[in-house]
């Protein structure tokens, strides 16, 4: 059992940056919105790794960013259909 470390963070953020923005296409449109959400999700993800009570295994961790990747995208357009409601 391996925990994610800053170094393996940083090399998955280099290696698949640019998958997880296409992923992000399934959800929202607008190109630069999709960078903003990914590069979002791995600066919440560096954060945590300094806490204790964050541990992120190699073996699920890019399941794991994909799955906040989804969510956070789904997060974004909920909140813009409040915004259009509004």
């Amino acid at each position: 059992k391996i925990s994610f470390s800053k170094q393996g963070l940083q090399a998955a953020y280099e290696e698949y940056y640019a998958p997880f923005c296409l992923y992000a296409k399934r959800f929202v449109d607008d190109k630069e919105t999709r960078e903003d959400i990914v590069s979002d999700v791995f600066t919440s993800l560096w954060d945590k790794l300094d806490t204790d009570s964050f541990d992120l295994q190699s073996e699920t961790a890019l399941g794991y960013i994909k799955m906040c990747v989804k969510n956070s995208c789904l997060n974004f357009l909920k909140h813009q259909e409040y915004e259009w409601s509004y």
